[in-house]
């Protein structure tokens, strides 16, 4: 994953520029090192972020994703983040400090295509606030993949747009749970805004695996398979024809 400059010459420009960056963060049996204090742990992190490709064209992002590794072949403690460009992947950040994450966990090993289809959302400017979103990441761990969407604000209407337009995009099951968490509890809540929630490890709810897997090729369009929980590529099929 090398920063590589790309020319621009009659190419398709987006509306935006982003940066993809990467963290890379040491870990032992599937945790943090040891010995790292919760002090330390911002600091380590962004010591361990770094920016590795920039591009301004749909062009331009093929040719370097191309050369991105999927999250299903990342290593545990890896983070993929893709930022809108002038915006840095910290909470500390202007762009960032006011707002929060929406979270999707993702059982090991589905995470491919899901990843695919949100960037491609993203640059593609197919949210209604896209202006409220700040850049997406993927972190790969031990137990299952977390997929989030960070933003501006933590306004109670954006939240509820933007998770609609990711259920539609990623076509989720109703039945799959979106956390949101502003990134700092300290901060006075903006007028409308998203009331901050602990969501204990127990009751959060993973994204249940699809048949076949992720594909790393093209675009594909609406999945249909789903497994787990109360709700079935069956029961979607049934639905559709009521």
């Amino acid at each position: 994953m090398l920063a590589r400059t790309v020319s621009t010459t009659e190419q398709t420009l987006l509306e935006q520029k982003f940066v993809f960056w990467v963290t890379i963060i040491e870990m032992s049996g599937g945790r943090r090192q040891p010995g790292v204090a919760d002090s330390q742990k911002n600091s380590t992190w962004w010591n361990e972020t770094k920016p590795i490709a920039k591009f301004q064209t749909v062009e331009e992002f093929w040719q370097i994703y191309q050369f991105i590794k999927r999250p299903s072949q990342l290593a545990i403690g890896t983070t993929l983040h893709l930022f809108v460009d002038g915006v840095k992947p910290q909470w500390e950040d202007e762009a960032n400090k006011l707002g929060g994450r929406l979270a999707l966990r993702v059982i090991k090993g589905y995470a491919n295509q899901l990843w695919e289809d949100l960037l491609l959302a993203l640059i593609g400017q197919q949210f209604q606030d896209s202006d409220q979103i700040t850049g997406v990441i993927i972190q790969a761990k031990k137990g299952g993949d977390q997929i989030n969407i960070w933003l501006r604000t933590g306004n109670e209407g954006v939240v509820s747009r933007i998770k609609a337009d990711m259920t539609r995009i990623l076509s989720l099951p109703d039945s799959i749970a979106l956390e949101f968490d502003l990134f700092f509890k300290e901060e006075k809540k903006p007028q409308g805004g998203y009331k901050n929630q602990n969501y204990p490890q127990d009751q959060r709810k993973q994204y249940p695996p699809r048949q076949g897997g992720g594909n790393q090729g093209g675009y594909q369009g609406k999945r249909n398979n789903y497994e787990g929980g109360d709700y079935s590529g069956q029961q979607r099929q049934q639905q559709a024809k009521q």
